[in-house]
């Protein structure tokens, strides 16, 4: 089953403790990249016997800061690429072959490897900014045992170490062109507005919610948030329902016979929805 890693410059991606830095695009074409010192297996990939690898890298010091592109065996010895001032193919920890004028200090490069193990019938590719290098063949690469612990690692003092970034391995092609999948975007959104306030202070309203005036009602306006939520109680200073507990007494004739039996009515100038507690004493004429 074929398989694909990928990793635009992070420390996270990795097996291994591994610093991700910010830098600018002329050392990393994604504004990150990662350093790591240790030859030990840093991606999570399967065992393997044909690998390609694509990166980006940036060191500052071609001669005292190299960088590894090779996979460890488990006698400990390297197959694959380092820099050294030269950028060299080591065959079971040895020099097999140097490539001259290829490595630049203080500047973005981006090398395509391709190995294929085998004991005696070996492939080794290399890319530099879309030119071949160089190539080895019927060779014994990795002895034919698996690629299991590839790694990209510096070498010399961690803060000047090499950068590592855009990080492309499968076992299939890789073309020169293909790039890593960019880093997810992460936009900051700030509302300004009350969308829902909270008072946790008491809200006093002093006014009458409910009063009836001349059987008529009044309708209230409320200017204020129709979603604020309070915390604690409200208190209504209102005549919401009037209660009178004081007897009223109606000293009136509301029903007279006068001018020869023509009924008058008298009117009642009161609250017609008024609640009285106490009794009602009429002293009438009936």
């Amino acid at each position: 089953m074929s398989f694909r890693y990928e990793n635009y410059g992070t420390a996270d991606l990795l097996l291994v403790e591994g610093t991700t830095v910010q830098v600018d695009s002329s050392k990393s074409r994604f504004g990150r990249a990662f350093r790591q010192l240790q030859a030990l297996k840093c991606f999570d990939i399967p065992a393997t016997k044909e690998l390609w690898a694509k990166f980006d890298v940036f060191t500052t010091d071609k001669y005292g800061f190299s960088w590894y592109a090779v996979n460890k065996n488990d006698s400990d010895k390297l197959t694959g690429y380092r820099s050294s001032f030269r950028l060299t193919f080591l065959r079971n920890d040895s020099n097999y072959k140097t490539y001259r004028n290829i490595l630049q200090d203080n500047q973005l490069q981006t090398f395509l490897i391709h190995l294929v193990s085998d004991a005696s019938n070996g492939l080794a590719e290399i890319w530099y900014d879309g030119e071949k290098v160089g190539a080895i063949s019927g060779q014994s690469i990795g002895d034919g045992d698996n690629f299991d612990c590839f790694c990209l690692y510096g070498a010399g003092s961690y803060e000047n170490s090499p950068l590592f970034s855009n990080v492309i391995i499968s076992d299939e092609e890789i073309g020169l062109n293909e790039n890593a999948t960019a880093p997810p975007n992460t936009i900051n959104v700030e509302f300004l507005a009350d969308t829902k306030r909270i008072v946790s202070k008491t809200i006093e309203l002093n006014f009458d919610t409910a009063r009836i005036i001349s059987n008529k009602h009044i309708r209230l306006e409320l200017l204020a948030d129709t979603e604020r939520i309070v915390s604690k109680s409200v208190t209504l200073r209102a005549d919401t329902v009037r209660k009178v507990s004081k007897a009223i007494e109606l000293k009136a004739d509301i029903l007279r016979d006068v001018r020869n039996g023509t009924a008058f009515f008298l009117e009642l100038n009161c609250d017609t929805q008024r609640n009285i507690s106490n009794s009602i004493e009429l002293n009438v004429d009936t």
